[in-house]
C-alpha cells in the first residue's frame, strides 16, 4: 500500500534527491571509492525516484503513537497530575 504525495513534497523530494546525487558525484572525485560517496548516490537516487513516482510505500510514513485516553478535559488533567505526584 503506498501513500500519494503532495506536489510540495515532491518538489522538496526532488531537490534533495538531486542534490545528493551532485554531493556523491563531488565526493567520489574527492576520495574516489569511499563509501561516503555510494551512500550519497544511493540515497539520492531512492528518494529522487520517490519524488518522481509521486508514491511513497506506507511503511516510510510517520505512524501515529498513542499512549493511553486522548481525553484532553481539564478534569483528566486534574486526574493525571493526582496520580503523578508523589505521596508523602
Amino acid at each position: 500500500m503506498a501513500t500519494d504525495l503532495r506536489l510540495g513534497v515532491r518538489v522538496a523530494l526532488g531537490i534533495g534527491g538531486l542534490a545528493l546525487v551532485g554531493v556523491g558525484i563531488l565526493l567520489a572525485f574527492r576520495e574516489p571509492g569511499g563509501i561516503t560517496a555510494v551512500a550519497a548516490l544511493v540515497v539520492g537516487a531512492v528518494v529522487a525516484v520517490a519524488a518522481v513516482s509521486g508514491r511513497m510505500p506506507s511503511e516510510v510514513g510517520l505512524q501515529r503513537v498513542t499512549f493511553g485516553s486522548d481525553d484532553r478535559s481539564p478534569a483528566a488533567y486534574r486526574r493525571a497530575w493526582c496520580d503523578a505526584r508523589p505521596t508523602p
